[in-house]
C-alpha cells in the first residue's frame, strides 16, 4: 500500500471533479506505482471556495487506469480538516520538498499527484476518520 496526496483546484474548471466525489481525473503527470488499495490524501488549494487550504477527505483507490487519465476511490470525510499548516510542518519532518514545493507554487509544473510517506499519511489522518 502506497500513499498520496492529491491536489484539488477550483471544481468549476474543464474536467474538474469536486473532492469526495469518488473519482479524480489526472491532469498532467500520472502518478507511478498508483493502484487499487493505496491511500489519497485530498487538499484543496486556496481557490477551492469550500475547503480552501485543507484536506477535508480522504480516499481508498478502487481502480487506477493511465489510458483514461483517472483513478476512482472510496471517499471517507475526515471528522476534522487537515489544514496546510499540519500538512507543511508534516512534510517539512518527513522531508518532502516536491509536495512543499507544490503548496509554495501550486501552478507550477504538471504534476498533481505526489507519493508521501505512510508514516506522514497516518500522522495527518490517525484519529480523523472510520471505515464502517
Amino acid at each position: 500500500m502506497l500513499c498520496y496526496i492529491a491536489f484539488h483546484g477550483n471544481p468549476e474548471g474543464d474536467n474538474r471533479t469536486r473532492v469526495g466525489s469518488g473519482r479524480y481525473p489526472v491532469h498532467g503527470v500520472w502518478p507511478d506505482g498508483i493502484t487499487q488499495g493505496d491511500y489519497l490524501l485530498l487538499y484543496c488549494f486556496d481557490n477551492y471556495r469550500e475547503y480552501a487550504s485543507t484536506a477535508p477527505c480522504m480516499g481508498v483507490v478502487r481502480a487506477a487506469n493511465k489510458s483514461a487519465k483517472a483513478f476512482s476511490y472510496a471517499s471517507h470525510w475526515l471528522r476534522s480538516v487537515v489544514t496546510r499548516d499540519e500538512l507543511e510542518q508534516t512534510m517539512r519532518e518527513y522531508n518532502n520538498l516536491p509536495v512543499l514545493r507544490k503548496l509554495a507554487a501550486p501552478r507550477q509544473g504538471a504534476k498533481w499527484v505526489f507519493e508521501i510517506d505512510r508514516r506522514a499519511f497516518e500522522s495527518l489522518t490517525d484519529g480523523r476518520f472510520s471505515i464502517l
